[in-house]
């Protein structure tokens, strides 16, 4: 399906929990702050067989933390059914005695947190001092033969100098690509506070990143730009995603998430559209909540008109 914007819908991203055995200072929660509701896997396979048969071919299980579900198993096996690709985006911690389960019920890809490979730090960031076990968890995963598996860092403003180049060598050595990015903004209160002091603008990384690469390209979701650079420990792709005040970003978008407690979600950084998929979970109920969140859909950041084609402050999406 397209949205109101002609922009097709094909990737859904579930939260499948709230609850996470990390305490990240900047997690964004999916852009959502859910009641306790947790959907069940009988439920969450009747919205996967409605999301692919309106189109949608790729899912995300996210959360929280998607390992701390005892259910997790059943969840992929289920949404395999329905999809050509699953994958999950997890902090790693319990992914090395899961990941071979996890592969055989069907599971695809993952995506890792790790923003530091210093201990010291990884504590300050995550309110805890598991980071062999994150380690662990990359090894195994790679063991099973999961691939790709991605690697997500948020680069901070007070991010040591080398971050970025450890961790490009780290995902270099093991054959892992390395997806940087920006710190999503926050509106309200303290948050607002925490973002303008914590939050880094990526463009003079990427611009390092670009004169470095060996080659480059743009995925059509999100207008990703992926460079290819050589470190000290061989090629790694390095990915960089940039949603903050990016129309481009926004104009790219094919996802439609789900959050824990049973919502439609048309966008991260927005509220607007929520729809509730219950009580029923009726079939042609369900298909109607779906398009009725996809016709709600529309891109967060947008560009002014050009001078001369309506005044100043009017707003469009350019394509």
């Amino acid at each position: 399906m397209l949205d109101p914007f002609g922009r097709p819908v094909e990737n859904l991203r579930v939260s499948v929990t709230r609850q996470c055995n990390l305490a990240c200072s900047y997690c964004h929660k999916e852009g959502h702050e859910p009641g306790e509701e947790t959907l069940t896997v009988e439920q969450l396979e009747k919205v996967f067989a409605t999301a692919a048969k309106m189109g949608l071919s790729t899912i995300k299980l996210t959360g929280g933390e998607p390992l701390l579900r005892n259910d997790l198993k059943d969840i992929i096996s289920a949404a395999a059914k329905h999809f050509e690709d699953v994958s999950i985006t997890t902090n790693g911690i319990l992914l090395g005695e899961m990941v071979a389960d996890l592969k055989a019920a069907g599971l695809d890809r993952v995506n890792i947190s790790l923003d530091t490979l210093d201990p010291e730090r990884y504590e300050m960031l995550t309110g805890t001092g598991r980071l062999q076990d994150v380690i662990e968890g990359i090894m195994a995963a790679k063991a099973a033969g999961i691939a790709p598996i991605k690697i997500n860092t948020l680069l901070l403003a007070d991010a040591p100098p080398n971050e970025f180049e450890r961790l490009s060598e780290f995902c270099a050595e093991h054959g892992l690509i390395l997806q940087i990015i920006e710190f999503v903004a926050k509106k309200d209160g303290d948050k607002a506070r925490f973002f303008k002091k914590r939050h880094r603008d990526l463009a003079k990384l990427e611009y390092q990143v670009a004169s470095m690469a060996v080659r480059s390209h743009s995925r059509l979701m999100q207008c990703r730009k992926v460079y290819t650079i050589e470190t000290a420990k061989g090629q790694v792709d390095v990915e960089i995603v940039r949603p903050n005040k990016n129309p481009d970003f926004c104009l790219a978008c094919n996802r439609l998430r789900i959050t824990s407690d049973g919502r439609l979600k048309p966008c991260l950084l927005s509220d607007h559209g929520l729809v509730d998929l219950g009580p029923t979970f009726d079939e042609d109920e369900l298909e109607k909540r779906f398009k009725r969140a996809i016709i709600a859909r529309k891109p967060f950041f947008t560009k002014p008109l050009p001078q001369g084609e309506g005044t100043v402050t009017q707003q469009e999406v350019v394509r």
